[in-house]
């Protein structure tokens, strides 16, 4: 059986404290939990180049860029990022960015057309700056980088973020490319509280559960099918926020709430024979393991999708 292509850098996990209340050591420790499972021996990791200054600006003002670079942003712009202005933060931005273009591309050419990141997803950043824990927009990056390059393969894109945030980071980016599809599903009642405009935007309320949640993301994967069939590519931002015990979610899924919506995404792409890369997304718990193994969970949902490919 042709191997899972995954992406991984060690530059994904910067240095912050560990009281933060974003779980920065969840990247390594969802790489650790994948590597004891068994099905880990038929993955094949892929370390990818950091993006570039010149990819990066692709997608966010060339000036935030340098300044980021330089370690000269303002207070304000800390502020709205939440996380400290540091050169491994800075180093992390541009490991996801990277990591997330190289997955894109070992999706449209894996045997199986499924390929994932051990990161990305921060979909908060926007062509101005960062903000919620999102430095840079590694989707917006991976993205602007393939349509804009000679003769590219990728001529229409398709995101869907099911990340229990709306993607608005990701909506503005591509607010004026028509050649990328924005869909978020996401709960209204929560960050951000001035909502962006995406393509298509499905809010749903606080506490929502399984039993309003699941018939949601039928509808939305319905509407999409005109869309994706014309796309070359799907992103998908399988963030575990929307989940019960979730510190910054408050959709109120339970676990088999998510491995429906995942499984429910997977055969949607399947049955549309198109390219899928997966980004991490977000997911807030106290304990770095648990949201770590929630995630992990995200994964062995993407191998069961693997093997039905093969």
């Amino acid at each position: 059986m042709a191997a899972l292509p995954l992406v991984f850098s060690r530059r994904y996990q910067a240095a912050i404290s560990a009281r933060h209340r974003f779980p920065m050591g969840k990247y390594g420790a969802v790489h650790a939990a994948l590597s004891a499972r068994p099905w880990f021996s038929e993955v094949e990791i892929h370390r990818a180049a950091p993006a570039t200054l010149d990819q990066a600006a692709r997608a966010h003002d060339l000036n935030y860029v340098e300044r980021l670079v330089a370690g000269a942003l303002s207070d304000r712009e800390v502020r709205d990022i939440g996380l400290p202005q540091n050169a491994s933060v800075v180093a992390r931005a541009f490991a996801s960015a990277g990591g997330t273009l190289l997955a894109c591309r070992l999706a449209k050419d894996a045997a199986t057309g499924l390929a994932a990141s051990l990161a990305g997803g921060s979909h908060h950043a926007n062509r101005a700056g960062g903000r919620g824990f999102c430095v840079m927009n590694d989707v917006g990056v991976a993205l602007s980088t393939l349509l804009t390059e000679p003769n590219p393969w990728l001529k229409r894109a398709l995101v869907v973020d099911l990340d229990v945030h709306q993607g608005d980071g990701t909506a503005e980016i591509f607010a004026d490319e028509p050649r990328v599809f924005t869909a978020s599903l996401h709960c209204q009642d929560n960050y951000p509280f001035t909502k962006a405009i995406s393509d298509l935007d499905i809010g749903l309320p606080a506490g929502t559960g399984d039993s309003g949640y699941l018939p949601a993301v039928d509808q939305l994967l319905h509407r999409l099918d005109s869309v994706a069939i014309r796309a070359d590519m799907i992103v998908y931002n399988a963030g575990v926020d929307p989940h019960v015990e979730d510190r910054l979610g408050r959709l109120a899924l339970s676990d088999s709430g998510l491995a429906a919506r995942d499984e429910m995404v997977f055969e949607w792409a399947r049955a549309h024979r198109k390219p899928l890369c997966l980004v991490l997304g977000g997911g807030y718990d106290r304990d770095v393991a648990v949201v770590a193994e929630r995630h992990a969970h995200v994964f062995d949902r993407l191998y069961s999708a693997h093997k039905l490919r093969t």
